[in-house]
């Protein structure tokens, strides 16, 4: 059967209980029926003779069953016209219709139940308790096709998705307004202490951080790993950052890092006619770069401006000296003023100058050996690390040194598998 110039052929339906032929065809809304149209508009073959059916003949059998303006009918959207045709030898016998809606399929409300983006909770590492204070970032790496499997290693883009809104949900994490729009969504994850400022570059997107006294100054910076980070000096900690995260269910751990040294500066003397009175003493770190830069893709740390001196924070007694200052080398080339060193002016106004032998100074604890090996030179300052320098001294020199390197109190999500939903 055919429906002329719409459709070239109907499909076979089931028969319905004493019908011979049962066929469907769709046509446009809109469709104009003629009252007076010879036109043929339907066309069938049955035992070798072909019957026709005109436009009138189908106005006539709809006439009662829709409403009409005397002259034609216009066929409506979501309507579904029903012909039942009997025929005979030689012609059509009769040509009934009757006109109803199809039906209406409504489909449930679906959440999906791994498309919501949540974190394992981030705790502060000073008080040791689950903490809000800080902004989450996010990076697309949109896999080139549909895919559970995509690994992506591209998170030196542009970290201006943030997070508007974190909710603690209850179960240990935190809920996001985010939500991962199709299996070819993938994203690096970012987090900051709260309210920084992310600045956009062409190279690498990145935070300013700046020396200051330990108890205030601790900015982080937090990714998924795979492994346990190693600060790397030209690639930050690329070798353990998870690729871009697709579609998961599971809480997204985020391991998060202290991007500054904290420097400790002991001082004792000995018994005797070389004792010294450390009553008044200051401590200044010389020839240090006070200020850098964290790329938000990979952790790396750039020691930016002009080196200068800072003084460090000293105690009452003046025996001991903290500061939180940019990790960076302590010698920077062969030019021999490019170097970080210390110099100890006690309150009797003696000076004593650790130069460039800072650099040479070997550390004689280590509570683990990612970046620093025990009984080496320290040559360079690591993020999230604690240097404990221990200086002797005498009235007229340094008797001895010695130096601890201690992890920062480092925040480290469970370690658990993200599995991608099929």
């Amino acid at each position: 059967m055919t429906l002329t110039r719409y459709i070239d052929k109907m499909v076979l339906l089931t028969p319905a209980a004493g019908v011979a032929y049962s066929l469907m065809a769709q046509i446009l809304p809109d469709y104009e029926i003629s009252k007076t149209s010879v036109t043929n508009l339907l066309s069938f073959t049955i035992d070798n003779n072909t019957y026709y059916i005109t436009q009138a003949q189908m106005y006539d059998a709809l006439k009662n069953a829709v409403t009409n303006d005397g002259t034609k009918i216009t066929m409506a959207q979501g309507s579904n016209y029903i012909f039942q045709i009997t025929v005979n030898k030689t012609q059509i016998a009769n040509v009934t219709a009757v006109v109803e809606p199809w039906v209406d399929v409504t489909s449930a409300v679906w959440e999906p139940s791994n498309a919501r983006i949540t974190l394992n909770s981030i705790y502060d590492s000073q008080s040791g308790e689950s903490s809000t204070n800080f902004d989450l970032y996010r990076l697309l790496d949109e896999s080139p096709t549909i895919s559970d499997s995509y690994v992506g290693t591209n998170w030196d883009g542009d970290y201006t998705d943030k997070a508007s809104s974190l909710t603690d949900n209850g179960n240990g994490g935190w809920d996001t307004d985010w939500y991962f729009d199709n299996n070819k969504s993938y994203y690096h994850f970012r987090t900051v202490n709260k309210d920084t400022a992310v600045v956009t570059s062409a190279d690498q997107d990145y935070f300013e951080i700046h020396a200051g006294p330990a108890a205030s100054t601790d900015p982080h910076w937090g990714a998924p790993m795979t492994q346990e980070p190693v600060y790397d000096v030209t690639k930050g900690y690329e070798d353990a950052l998870s690729p871009a995260i697709g579609a998961t269910k599971s809480n997204i751990n985020i391991t998060d890092q202290h991007m500054l040294s904290k420097v400790i500066v002991n001082l004792q003397t000995t018994d005797g006619a070389d004792q010294v009175d450390f009553t008044g003493s200051k401590v200044y770190i010389t020839q240090i770069h006070k200020k850098g830069q964290v790329q938000m893709g990979n952790g790396l740390v750039t020691p930016t401006g002009t080196p200068g001196q800072l003084t460090m924070d000293g105690n009452a007694a003046g025996t001991q000296f903290t500061y939180a200052v940019v990790p960076q080398a302590l010698v920077r080339g062969s030019n021999d003023d490019d170097y970080v060193g210390i110099t100890i002016v006690t309150g009797d106004n003696n000076q004593y100058y650790i130069v460039k032998n800072l650099s040479e100074i070997v550390a004689t604890s280590v509570d683990n050996e990612k970046n620093q090996a025990q009984g080496a030179a320290i040559t360079r300052w690591y993020p999230g690390h604690t240097y404990e320098y221990t200086f002797t001294l005498k009235k007229a020199a340094i008797d001895k040194i010695t130096c601890t390197v201690q992890g920062w109190v480092n925040v480290v999500a469970d370690n658990k598998e993200i599995s991608l939903e099929d």
